[in-house]
């Protein structure tokens, strides 16, 4: 390179503390080294972390906390735990994190705020080795989440990654008895082609805040009624594959229900009004909706992937059963129940038609959450006992009564496992109980531990 003072290099896509360059004059014995050793990142293949699967777990079990497992405003000890992610193929040596509040009424303890984590493989995680340590303000609100801020970095790469997460302060919300609130109105046409549709409104007449939301397309009978020209099913149209379904809240929140399911490609198309057909080439060829129960959980199949139909396709419907819908009904979460729901249906292709007649929302209120004093040892409760006689989630409805372990909970458990249901997270995924659970053990909700917890105790009772 030319001698002018400056020049641009290459250098080598390692990770090293001791580089240094040499520099070498042409036709010269001569070299200089620069006198300081700098560092080297190796580009993207660095490690780097993110937050893992798995949910951040507390424990408050010292200081002046009530040893329920859960952050409380006035405790001024609670221990956090939070696996994370080695999102590299990079083996990351000496991990380590510093803990910063985003949150008002929330300290680092002094010495709390350090923790480390040890040596994490690539694409491997870890949670920390040591607590961090947080004190949370008696000024701090009931169920309002606690923000935090992870700074994370190795023995090559200090302060690599920023994870930004929170916790929950108080009882976990739990959801109550769903409520089915039906359309009133007349059987609605669809057009053709038309890609503003048609509006059917929803009123939602009880207060509350959402914790569930789910869709139901109606009608009966379904067996065998393909007929595109049915009035008794639900929704009829001669081409399932050319409708586009989403639901409005009366925030204006609005989730995609489907988008010309059956096609081939799974790309979505760009904007909820676009009229792209949704998989290229063809979508679902088949006949109306009946007895359809959309629902945001991970046990359905997607809407979207049902029956691919090529043309010629002999299937002719109905569709019936619980389905993933494209878009998370989990959107809803925390909203006013209260209000003018719409549920928007258009068909966004030419040459069919259909009418949409019966369709309703299930909506389960969410519970307030509830906290308790700080310093006061939490009441006995059974883990199991998760329901009332009659197998309403606790606290179940007034005058009902609780005879603790019963037939109800076994039903209650039974009926909301599958789903996922909120009132059935009562383990960590090793199945201790929680409130507390085991220190550093993830609780990715509803698993294989909680299912384990409940027949260990339901058969032998609770001591």
């Amino acid at each position: 390179v030319p001698n002018t003072g400056s020049a641009l290099v290459t250098l080598p896509n390692v990770t090293t503390t001791t580089a240094r360059i040499k520099i070498e004059a042409v036709d010269n014995y001569f070299f200089a080294v620069t006198k300081a050793n700098f560092r080297i990142d190796e580009g993207n293949n660095a490690p780097a972390f993110d937050r893992a699967t798995a949910l951040p777990t507390v424990s408050d079990i010292g200081g002046n906390g009530n040893a329920n497992g859960l952050a409380d405003p006035g405790e001024s000890t609670v221990q956090v735990f939070l696996p994370i992610k080695n999102v590299t193929n990079q083996f990351a040596t000496a991990v380590s994190g510093t803990l910063t509040t985003l949150t008002s009424t929330v300290a680092i303890v002094d010495g709390g705020g350090f923790a480390p984590y040890g040596s994490i493989g690539g694409l491997a995680t870890q949670t920390n080795l040591g607590p961090f340590l947080i004190s949370v303000s008696t000024l701090h609100p009931c169920g309002e989440p606690i923000n935090l801020r992870l700074t994370v970095g190795s023995l090559l790469t200090p302060d690599r990654s920023v994870i930004d997460f929170s916790i929950p302060t108080g009882s976990l919300p739990a959801f109550g008895l769903p409520l089915t609130f039906p359309y009133s109105g007349p059987a609605v046409d669809i057009p053709d082609a038309d890609p503003v549709g048609v509006e059917l409104p929803i009123n939602v007449t009880t207060a509350g805040r959402v914790g569930e939301v789910r869709v139901l397309i109606g009608g009966e009978p379904c067996t065998g009624n393909s007929n595109p020209l049915s009035n008794t099913v639900g929704l009829n149209h001669e081409r399932i594959g050319h409708l586009r379904m989403s639901l409005v809240s009366p925030l204006g929140t609005e989730v995609l229900l489907m988008h010309c399911p059956g096609g081939f490609t799974g790309i979505p198309p760009t904007g909820v009004n676009s009229v792209v057909i949704y998989g290229g080439v063809w979508s679902n060829s088949s006949n109306n909706l009946c007895g359809v129960t959309f629902q945001s959980n991970t046990f359905n199949p997607p809407i979207q992937d049902i029956l691919l139909t090529p043309p010629g396709d002999t299937n002719t419907g109905p569709f019936t059963g619980f389905f993933n819908p494209l878009g998370d009904l989990g959107l809803f979460r925390d909203e006013p129940m209260l209000g003018t729901w719409l549920l928007r249906v258009a068909d966004v292709r030419p040459v069919a038609t259909g009418t949409v007649r019966n369709v309703s929302l299930q909506i389960r209120s969410l519970t307030v959450p509830v906290c308790q004093p700080s310093g006061t040892p939490p009441p006995v409760i059974c883990p199991v006992d998760i329901a009332d006689d009659q197998g309403n989630p606790l606290p179940g409805p007034p005058n009902v009564p609780n005879n603790g372990v019963t037939e109800g909970d076994y039903n209650a458990f039974f009926s909301g496992y599958f789903d996922a249901l909120p009132y059935c997270d009562i383990a960590d995924d090793q199945g201790n109980p929680i409130p507390p659970g085991a220190p550093g053990v993830p609780n990715n909700g509803v698993t294989e531990g909680d299912y384990n917890l409940f027949f260990s105790v339901y058969f032998t009772g609770c001591n």
